[in-house]
């Protein structure tokens, strides 16, 4: 439905990289990932150290299962700017669906320290800690993205989980309780709340 209008600017400023992103994006929406691809990658040719777009090209490449080519593409993107999260992130998942737990670990823990207040790499770097088995790290860093964004569902899930695995049921009755006054018909957070309470009797 949008390609139509951006074919049209297109016709008119072919040389506008993020007309290119967005033509991407329409074909990504479409599920014609070679296409979107195509454009992404016109778009980074366009601007080189416009960042975002090279990432869109590694993130669709890694998609793609051409992993290899997503991951010079991330390095290049961290050569350019050392903090730039999205890139660490971006490597981080390729390790992780490789089954490489601690080298993802490590990518999401420097996503982590260029950008403390991210809740999107907190939230990649503990569950990364959980699948290695690092509760009490993972726990940690579940408490700091709730004290970034209190009403993020997600962390009050895994903080019960780990909470339950630590036998720390009277901490799983504080937080929940909190939880539910944001979350009122979570059957989840309930059924926690519910397990907690027994083991506490």
């Amino acid at each position: 439905i949008c390609y139509p209008l951006v074919q049209v600017a297109l016709e008119h400023y072919p040389e506008i990289a993020e007309l290119h992103s967005i033509a991407g994006v329409c074909f990504l929406l479409q599920k014609e990932l070679e296409t979107a691809l195509g454009y992404f990658a016109h778009a980074a040719k366009l601007a080189p150290k416009e960042l975002r777009y090279l990432v869109n090209h590694a993130e669709l490449l890694s998609q793609l299962d051409r992993k290899d080519e997503a991951i010079k593409i991330f390095q290049n993107v961290l050569n350019l700017d050392p903090r730039y999260e999205s890139a660490y992130i971006g490597l981080g998942n390729i390790h992780q669906e490789e089954g490489k737990m601690s080298l993802a670990a490590a990518e999401f823990a420097r996503a982590v320290r260029f950008n403390p207040h991210s809740v999107a790499a907190r939230n990649n770097y503990a569950v990364a800690l959980v699948k290695l088995g690092n509760y009490v790290d993972a726990l940690d860093e579940t408490i700091r993205i709730l004290k970034v964004q209190p009403d993020h569902n997600t962390s009050y899930r895994r903080l019960a989980k780990l909470l339950a695995h630590l036998h720390r049921f009277d901490e799983i009755i504080t937080h929940l309780v909190e939880a539910l006054k944001l979350f009122p018909e979570d059957a989840f957070l309930i059924h926690e709340l519910g397990k907690a309470y027994d083991h506490t009797k």
